[in-house]
């Protein structure tokens, strides 16, 4: 069911952006000449992803405009009315629609299929104008995401040497990760470490 979730998400994602795959490498002389030095802790929305750790990149702009155009609501109109698609794909399309105002202006990126390791399978990222923007949005999408991704329980037994087994223990696994950079969002399945992910 989770999977099924994360797939529809991502699908609502990669029919709202415009993929731009590449073929080509930049030259080492170009991306010195066009990127400044970033620090590794404080990625940017040009910085995040490396050239070569994922096969399909995607990066749209203007998202709010973008959600509220007539070629999304026609690309949508028969998937909702005639494949009667699952609650959640309603639910990521409700919650888009209704917060399209928020991210107007705002620049998407979704990365997948990996080709390196130690990166995460999915990378969503949502750049704003100001960090005071990006703050204000993730109190919203972090109650979103929580109810069509809620954590999941573990069930853990520990035994003693000396007497019985302890009764079995449950701990909560997040079924993703939301944290901010500067003025960006960036949403994985797993905890993002910015020095491997560099």
């Amino acid at each position: 069911m989770r999977l099924k979730v994360r797939g529809l998400t991502l699908l609502i994602m990669l029919l709202l952006v415009q993929p731009a795959l590449s073929q080509e490498r930049r030259q080492q002389a170009d991306r010195t000449r066009t990127k400044p030095p970033v620090a590794v802790n404080n990625p940017t929305f040009e910085t995040l992803i490396c050239d070569d750790c994922y096969k399909f990149y995607g990066e749209a702009r203007n998202v709010g405009t973008l959600v509220r155009s007539e070629s999304a609501n026609q690309l949508l109109e028969p998937i909702m009315k005639l494949a009667g698609p699952p609650v959640e794909f309603r639910t990521i399309v409700k919650f888009l629609t209704l917060h399209s105002e928020e991210v107007m202006t705002s620049r998407l990126l979704v990365a997948t299929w990996p080709t390196a390791k130690n990166v995460p399978d999915v990378v969503v990222a949502i750049d704003f104008s100001t960090a005071e923007e990006a703050t204000k949005f993730s109190t919203p999408l972090n109650v979103f995401l929580n109810k069509i991704l809620p954590p999941s329980e573990e069930t853990s037994e520990s035994k003693s040497e000396s007497g019985p087994a302890k009764p079995p223990s449950k701990a909560t696994k997040q079924s993703f990760y939301l944290a901010q950079h500067g003025t960006m969002l960036v949403l994985t399945p797993t905890k993002l470490s910015l020095p491997t992910f560099r």
